[in-house]
């Protein structure tokens, strides 16, 4: 089962009583390791726990901003699963991207200009989305969860690997058309900006499937 449950569950602390260590969200999904509990706090500490093994996995805690939401994506293939990818996003409108087994940092960068609401996944869909409070919406596209095309996932990667992998700053539109961005640890961007009102719902059919690849 490749199916990520996401939850929110704000306001609750822990057992210790610290205000820094506010739970704010969650996220569960089924990686190699087993099944991961990712949780995440206000004072920027993610918290991960292998629940299928019932010892910690690891913790990330590079931000001390809050934390807003959580994704844990991997995408599995007849017998195999890939690490679990973790997406995590801030209140201020920052976005990292680690990997759970290797604990290597995938993505770093702000991609809203206010805080980030959620994360969408779709059935079938290899795109991770991230809706922000600036009524922004972005996607991503991990090449390590496409699992049925690695070919395809060395030669996006050899094509990348000669840009700037500093995981800094890269430009983005302001305007109302799409901006993509191949980052050099094989992960690919889009922002779709210039709404002006808040994002409700996100539908993807088939045809963008088709196009996507």
């Amino acid at each position: 089962d490749d199916t990520t449950t996401t939850t929110t569950t704000a306001e609750m602390t822990t057992d210790d009583g610290d205000d820094d260590m506010t739970m704010t969200c969650s996220c569960m999904n089924v990686t190699r390791a087993g099944v991961l509990l990712c949780i995440g706090y206000t004072n920027g500490l993610i918290y991960v726990y292998n629940v299928t093994r019932n010892e910690p996995a690891i913790e990330f805690h590079t931000r001390t901003c809050a934390v807003t939401c959580l994704l844990l994506l991997c995408r599995s293939h007849k017998n195999h699963s890939n690490d679990g990818i973790l997406c995590i996003g801030y209140d201020d409108g920052w976005i990292e991207i680690f990997n759970c087994e290797s604990g290597k940092h995938l993505f770093r960068q702000q991609c809203h200009y206010d805080a980030v609401a959620r994360f969408l996944q779709f059935e079938q869909d290899y795109y991770v989305f991230s809706i922000g409070k600036d009524n922004a919406l972005c996607s991503f596209l991990v090449y390590s969860q496409l699992v049925t095309m690695k070919s395809v996932q060395d030669l996006l990667y050899e094509s990348v690997s000669d840009d700037d992998d500093d995981g800094g700053e890269y430009e983005r539109d302001a305007g109302h058309t799409e901006h993509a961005v191949d980052h050099p640890h094989n992960i690919r961007v889009n922002w779709y900006r210039g709404h002006t009102a808040q994002i409700v719902h996100v539908y993807r059919n088939q045809w963008c499937l088709l196009s996507d690849l």
